[in-house]
């Protein structure tokens, strides 16, 4: 490679580059105040000025945690039975009826001796009322009761006592030996008695079971979502902490200073890839395009063109967003597969844009396409009408399709195929009218630029004709 071409090819390059560049900030500025929502200035207790909506999913991380306490404030306690509690309570049993029997068989001792003793060495603190029944008492009678009491305790340490329900046990077990038949009120008041010194709580709180239980219900609680274009506050409905901690993190606050920087790494990750993937593709199949960095950038510029107006249109309807304007343009000026290419990008940021509409991809791609082969080799500037013709009934039937399969509101979605019909037009009128312009500043030559310089009635060949007319028809024999 000379130094001279060496030269020219790092010219172009950074020619190149510095389009590439200029490109991506432009594209990145357009998307940034597309995406930007819009700043209030609000503050707790005032009411709203209008309605305020998401300009992004987010998470209401306030109601989502109110509704993970309401869950997790259901979850019962669980409760773990110790069963050593229980071998106590009946070796305390045990303990005071074999000292009762030891004490009744001692002949050496007197009643009141027996009775005194009882009372100062059980473990229980019996009072001596109840050690005076449970000395003098008759032995089957006693050993009824011993038996009576351990069954019952048995049956209520089995079932567990915790400690806040230890009274309550305690009363209802009163009860029912109070409304027994087999006892005298002086046995009963001794069963009582040893019942309410021995039974204890043996059911405590498993907090490791517990807490596990209620991370499990917080789990299972969905995440409250606010989804993009759903109200976060009404017009005139006060202004809550709840709520504009939510807008501040929404970064739709002025008094924040908040920079949404996810904001625009995801922007500048879109552009960085909508960018490489058409240089991707200008490397693999139109290197020439490299070489010429002013039809390069003719490729930008009709990119941002179409952007721009597609922000100005949006407001009316998405649908009239004129898309395939691009990739008409681009496979009359250059070729339809790179046309195709930028149709798809171009769709991809302006759903993006316009709220990710299912329907106005499908009809951006669809419409888009036949704009890209409809206009292949065309001679005549009519066609073009006839191929936004074209574009406009495949964007109606593709909407009306769609919208039939997806919603019930039929004259909406009439009215929405009625802009994709104008859309089509729209696109036509872009192309035609836009395309001399860029024919004359990038300096193209297409077939409809050949047929108009060979119109006989261009002044030059009307000359021609009149001084040389062998020359003239010539020219035509060779041209045809």
């Amino acid at each position: 490679m000379s130094s001279s071409t060496r030269r020219l090819f790092q010219k172009k390059s950074i020619r190149n580059l510095s389009i590439a560049l200029l490109f991506f900030v432009s594209l990145f500025f357009i998307l940034s105040t597309s995406l930007n929502p819009e700043k209030f200035d609000l503050e707790v207790g005032q009411k709203a000025p209008e309605d305020i909506k998401a300009p992004k999913d987010i998470e209401d991380k306030i109601s989502t945690e109110r509704a993970r306490q309401e869950v997790a404030s259901t979850v019962k306690p669980v409760y773990k039975l110790n069963p050593g509690v229980h071998v106590e309570v009946k070796k305390d049993i045990e303990n005071f009826f074999l000292l009762v029997y030891r004490l009744r068989e001692d002949e050496e001792l007197t009643e009141t001796e027996k009775i005194t003793q009882l009372t100062s060495k059980n473990d229980l603190n019996i009072g001596m009322v109840s050690t005076r029944v449970a000395i003098t008492a008759p032995s089957e009678k006693l050993k009824y009761l011993e038996s009576y009491i351990n069954e019952i305790a048995t049956q209520n340490m089995n079932a567990g006592i915790n400690v806040e329900d230890l009274q309550r046990q305690k009363s209802s077990i009163k009860e029912y030996i109070t409304n027994l038949d087999e006892f005298d009120n002086e046995l009963k008041d001794l069963a009582i008695s040893i019942i309410y010194a021995t039974i204890r709580p043996n059911k405590f709180l498993d907090e490791e079971a517990t807490n596990r239980g209620i991370e499990l219900a917080r789990e299972n609680v969905d995440k409250v979502i606010i989804r993009k274009g759903d109200n976060i506050i009404r017009e005139g409905e006060t202004i809550t902490s709840d709520r504009l901690e939510l807008l501040g993190e929404l970064g739709i606050l002025t008094d924040k200073g908040r920079v949404d920087f996810v904001l625009y790494i995801g922007i500048a990750a879109m552009v960085l890839v909508i960018e490489l993937l058409t240089i991707a593709y200008i490397m693999a199949f139109n290197k020439g395009l490299l070489a010429k960095p002013k039809r390069l950038l003719m490729v930008y510029i009709i990119f941002i063109f179409t952007l721009i107006i597609s922000r100005a249109v949006q407001g009316i309807s998405i649908y009239l967003i004129p898309i395939a304007a691009s990739s008409m343009l681009l496979s009359i000026l250059l070729e339809s597969r790179l046309a195709l290419l930028i149709n798809l990008c171009l769709t991809i940021l302006v759903s993006i844009i316009t709220g990710n509409n299912i329907t106005f991809i499908a009809m951006a791609l669809v419409g888009g396409t036949v704009g890209a082969f409809s206009v292949i080799n065309t001679q005549q500037r009519a066609n073009i009408f006839v191929s936004g013709l074209a574009i406009g009934v495949i964007n109606m039937v593709t909407i009306v399709g769609i919208g039939f399969i997806n919603s019930s509101e039929v004259m909406e979605t009439l009215m929405s195929g009625f802009y994709g019909l104008l859309n089509g037009l729209f696109c036509s009128i872009l192309t035609v009218g836009s395309l001399p312009a860029w024919e004359s500043v990038f300096s193209i030559v297409t077939p409809l630029k050949l047929l108009e310089l060979s119109n006989p009635n261009q002044p030059l060949l009307k000359k021609l004709l009149i001084e040389a007319p062998g020359t003239y028809h010539h020219s035509i024999i060779v041209g045809n």
